[in-house]
């Protein structure tokens, strides 16, 4: 009898201690992570299970504690396995990735092994705190290996040589968030230490620093979420800490929660205004250690949740608004686990320019892989759950207060940060997390020895040796485990060959991964990739085949097939399967293209054009190749180019606005989109600024005109505002005037006081070296051709002192030869003088009259003086009778 205890006992610390070894093994794998990795762990955690079976068999019963935690999750794991195959009645599977779907199923059943090992198995003081010491160590060493790679960029560079990687990454993790995922659960246990443990001083300044370092390095680490959920812990940590806090009586703290007394009141208002400051506190430590970068990312937070039209961006407003479309259409079974990225690309409003692989919501994915019956059964878990730890709380004897307490705050900050990010993705966080239930849960014993009464046993022995109904429990409960182990391991062979020949380049990798699990799509798809490589086109497509037969919703399959297709010169069929993809990514650019492509090899131009289209509204880089495209179809004639590419969205008219300018060609449509109200003040700037560098003078001027709504301006002058009665900002366009006023040595300002005629003149002081060559005032004029102009204006000088001084030059906008100058602008005094400069334009549409130094005796040449100019006016020359 004793020593079957022994073994007992034996085996018991096998699994325990196994998990645990399995916990840590999952927070090292993560830094050099692949395809793989999880199914090997969900391979030692049946190994582990397998052992408890064997402490069954020797001692002729199996232990299936806290059913009702159990039961839901058992639940789920069969509903996620009916998803799998097509069910009678029905022409495919319920999911629309089975094989992403049978990769689920064999990791919640790990889940499910290794939390019904950790309920059965930590039942004792000693293995509680184990645990809750291994999830601490755990965060406190991931935090530190972060903070010194991020401070210390010699380590940093080491350890990216080391595992090969150089991608953006804290710590051990690829995700900002899933790092803040596990240092919000090791805070929440802290909090409970911190607050309601009973700890000797040592241990204090233990936990102390402990937290510390967790919280610099989830300040660090930027998450917003995560930063946003410790706020969220820490309050109600400090609230219900408050509330149940009752002194020197130890049972009052848990009663208090469910027997009002008459200080409920002041408790509840003393417990908001320590919130309130803890809340401020934490606000200033994130101001003051997180920096500018981090203030910014917190002010743009309205922008990661609000919807966006624009479907060349996207963000967690816009993830969250599609997948509850996507919910809509199977609200009750969902449309499989795992196969959300699969599912949701038939509702993404995007381009696919950003793979949605993930909802950024937890409880929204859910409902969408398994509908609301997955909901239930989750919600019936967390209410099982709830409960335990609500009886814990009133417990007096079988419960730890402090740890209950930190596993609850733990559980909460994650269960808040799950409504914006997915953590719980990643391996080693859904653990913890697991960790912390059976913390929060767990009813103890005093010794290893002592079996719990709450152990739920499937039939009390009266004897050591088995029953023929407990062997064939156990024997069945071992296939089970055998089966979830084998499926496993072939899952995650067949994953980890597939990444490998994804890489290495090697068919025989390809094969290994089809061979390990024949399901697998992506296996193919690597396969079809190196067939490619090396110009194997007809098993290429052999391989795509098979792929798009097990994952037919997979959009990239049907992608990779027509492309194939297409390049073996098969358009009927390579136009079969874009069409495919297509239908399911309608709003993604790729697939559209390329479908666009493929119809017009078959000249099918209108039906061609329409999804060209409908890619480039998704992916504006593409307008200008589908804009060459119809001017070659379309032999450059401009009205067919239009007409193909279409007015449909105002990217579009500015694309083609921009493929006439640069062509030197012009349609009276888009001439009137460019001087029309579609187009605001800057854009018109810029095309105005296009069409002067095309030379097309007479458009740019009237875009320009389209701008402007000065009083009393015709638009049939040639020089607009000569009398610098508009001047009210340095820049009136090309067409009014330009004041270079950010040049050293020089200060323009308007006079309205020293006039030469109206009410305002432009003054012009210098005091130094002004650079030669440059426009200090300039205006851009519209001329007609090898005709006679002539230039008058009016200035002033007091004093004007230079080995080079200023003048007014007219120069050609297309040739720069200079037609026309006034000469040197000298002193006058007190009087004004009046100015005319004769020029003929030459071949000129347009010429720069402008104010500036181009000439001088010495260098440097500096210049002193007083400059005043008003009346300017430019005309056709008048006829000498």
């Amino acid at each position: 009898m004793e020593s079957t205890k022994r073994l007992n006992n034996l085996f018991d610390n096998l699994a325990f201690y196994g998990l645990a070894l399995t916990l840590v093994f999952s927070a090292a794998i993560f830094r050099f992570e692949t395809p793989g990795s999880s199914m090997l762990l969900v391979a030692m955690i049946c190994v582990l299970a397998l052992m408890r079976l064997v402490r069954g068999f020797l001692s002729g019963r199996v232990i299936f504690p806290e059913p009702a935690f159990l039961l839901p999750l058992w639940v789920l794991l069969v509903l996620a396995g009916f998803q799998i195959p097509a069910l009678p009645g029905f022409e495919a599977p319920i999911s629309v990735d089975p094989y992403a779907t049978l990769r689920f199923v064999c990791f919640l059943a790990g889940l499910i092994l290794a939390f019904d090992l950790l309920i059965a198995t930590c039942r004792t003081y000693s293995r509680l705190n184990f645990l809750v010491v291994l999830v601490i160590t755990i965060a406190v060493a991931s935090a530190v290996f972060g903070l010194t790679l991020k401070w210390l960029p010699v380590l940093t560079a080491a350890s990216f040589e080391a595992f090969g990687s150089t991608d953006a990454i804290y710590a051990q993790f690829a995700n900002r968030n899933h790092f803040a995922f596990l240092m919000e659960m090791a805070v929440g246990l802290l909090t409970g230490l911190l607050l309601k443990g009973d700890l000797s001083r040592p241990y204090i300044f233990l936990s102390v620093a402990a937290y510390v370092v967790v919280v610099i390095s989830l300040i660090d680490v930027q998450s917003r979420g995560g930063l946003i959920s410790w706020a969220v812990m820490s309050v109600i940590a400090v609230f219900f800490h408050i509330l149940t806090r009752t002194g020197s009586r130890e049972n009052e703290t848990r009663r208090a929660i469910t027997r009002p007394n008459s200080q409920l009141i002041r408790r509840i208002i003393t417990a908001i205004g320590i919130c309130c400051l803890v809340l401020g506190s934490i606000a200033i430590l994130i101001g003051f250690a997180g920096g500018d970068e981090l203030i910014t990312r917190l002010e743009n937070i309205e922008q990661e949740i609000s919807t966006t039209d624009d479907p060349a961006r996207i963000n967690r407003g816009q993830i969250w608004s599609t997948t509850v479309e996507l919910i809509k259409q199977n609200p009750l079974a969902g449309f499989g686990f795992g196969a959300y990225a699969a599912a949701i690309t038939g509702f993404d409003t995007s381009a696919g320019k950003f793979s949605l692989e993930e909802a950024h919501n937890d409880y929204l994915e859910l409902a969408a892989n398994g509908g609301m019956a997955a909901v239930f059964l989750v919600l019936w878990f967390a209410i099982a759950v709830g409960r335990k730890i609500v009886g814990n709380f009133r417990s007096s004897a079988e419960t730890d207060i402090a740890l209950c307490f930190g596993a609850t705050v733990g559980i909460a900050g994650v269960a808040f940060h799950s409504l914006v990010d997915f953590g719980l993705h990643v391996p080693v966080n859904i653990l913890v997390l697991f960790v912390l239930i059976v913390i929060a849960t767990a009813q103890l014993r005093e010794s290893e020895g002592k079996d719990s009464s709450a152990d739920q046993i499937v039939q009390k022995p009266t004897s050591k040796k088995l029953s023929i109904k407990r062997f064939f429990i156990l024997a069945a409960y071992a296939v089970f485990i055998v089966i979830v182990c084998f499926f496993a391991v072939k899952t995650g062979l067949s994953d980890h060959y597939t990444n490998l020949a994804f890489h290495s380049g090697r068919i025989d990798d390809a094969d290994r991964a089809v061979t390990y699990n024949s399901a697998n799509s992506k296996a193919y798809i690597a396969k079809s990739v190196i067939l490619r490589g090396e110009n194997r086109l007809e098993e290429a497509a052999a391989a795509l085949e098979e792929s798009v037969r097990f994952g037919p919703g997979d959009y990239h399959s049907w992608m990779s097939l027509g492309e194939v297709r297409k390049s073996r010169g098969e358009l009927a069929a390579a136009e079969e399967a874009f069409r495919r993809a297509v239908s399911l990514a309608p709003n993604y650019s790729l697939p559209n293209y390329e479908l666009g492509l493929t119809l017009l090899a078959q000249r099918r131009l209108d039906e061609a054009f329409q999804y060209l289209r409908i890619a480039a509204h998704g992916d504006r880089a593409i307008y200008p190749d589908i804009i060459k495209i119809a001017a070659t179809t379309f032999s450059n004639d401009p009205q067919m180019i239009e007409a193909a590419i279409g007015f449909d969205t105002p990217y579009a008219r500015k694309s083609v606005a921009e493929f006439f300018i640069e062509n030197s060609t012009m349609t009276d449509s888009t001439a009137a989109f460019l001087t029309g109200s579609s187009l605001n003040r800057g854009e018109k700037f810029v095309f105005i600024e296009k069409l002067i560098a095309a030379r097309n003078f007479a458009l740019a001027r009237e875009v320009w005109l389209s701008n402007r709504s000065e009083p009393g301006f015709a638009a049939d002058e040639t020089l607009f505002d000569g009398g610098f009665e508009n001047l009210t900002d340095a820049n009136q366009g090309p067409f009014g005037w330009q004041v270079e006023d950010d040049l050293p040595f020089v200060t323009f300002a308007i006079s309205e006081t020293d006039v030469f005629s109206g009410k305002k003149a432009l003054s012009v002081r210098f005091n130094g070296n002004v650079e030669l060559d440059t426009k200090l005032v300039s205006q851009l004029a519209i001329v007609s051709p090898n005709t006679e102009f002539q230039l008058r204006f009016a200035y002033k000088s007091r004093e004007a002192v230079s080995a080079g001084l200023p003048e007014i030059i007219i120069k050609g906008a297309a040739s720069n030869e200079v037609l026309g100058r006034s000469g040197e602008l000298r002193s006058t005094g007190e009087n004004w003088a009046e100015v005319k400069v004769d020029l003929r334009t030459n071949n000129e549409q347009a010429v720069y009259i402008s104010f500036q130094r181009d000439r001088c005796g010495q260098s440097p040449c500096p210049i002193f003086g007083h400059f005043v100019f008003d009346n300017f006016s430019f005309d056709k020359k008048p006829e000498i009778k």
